[in-house]
């Protein structure tokens, strides 16, 4: 479903020169979350974390993506608002506050976020938008997890055909 959208979304936002963003929003230190609860108590987590995302914009998707990670794509978003609604994000599942005595820097279950926007280029390159928004959310891993990290390239600089 998710990969589906995120195409049909791309080429729309191609095809009126308007910028897609994305989240991706990782559980941190999920698997010892899994192993110290079990998986009853994993499914019940992701349950509520989904629930506490699902509340979005009309016309934006939050998808899971992977083991513990949500897809939250941002049609028409600059980066800008993309950033606040993946801080908003971020601050509801710490507002849980779902017990996690296995996580390495809180006591309650916490998530990185990465964010990426881009205005569409090319109708046929809506990966490089998944890649650019890993790479964000791998740096909000490294720089210590819960908080967000916002991908380096620019909307501006895509649409004037520069580098990022």
């Amino acid at each position: 479903m998710f990969e589906q959208r995120l195409h049909e979304e791309w080429k729309r936002c191609h095809r009126h020169a308007v910028p897609l963003s994305l989240v991706l929003a990782d559980l941190d230190f999920f698997k010892p979350y899994n192993d110290n609860y079990g998986k009853q108590k994993s499914d019940e987590c992701l349950r509520a974390v989904a629930n506490s995302l699902a509340t979005v914009r009309a016309g934006d998707l939050v998808a899971r993506y992977g083991g513990e990670e949500f897809a939250i794509l941002l049609p028409v978003t600059f980066a800008e608002g993309a950033l606040a609604l993946a801080e908003h994000f971020r601050e509801r599942v710490a507002a849980l506050k779902i017990e996690h005595k296995a996580s390495l820097i809180a006591p309650y279950l916490t998530v990185s976020v990465g964010v990426g926007t881009l205005l569409p280029q090319d109708p046929n390159s809506a990966q490089q938008l998944v890649e650019m928004t890993f790479k964000a959310l791998r740096e909000a891993k490294r720089e210590g997890r819960n908080r967000v990290q916002v991908a380096s390239c620019s909307v501006k600089a895509q649409a004037d055909g520069s580098s990022p």
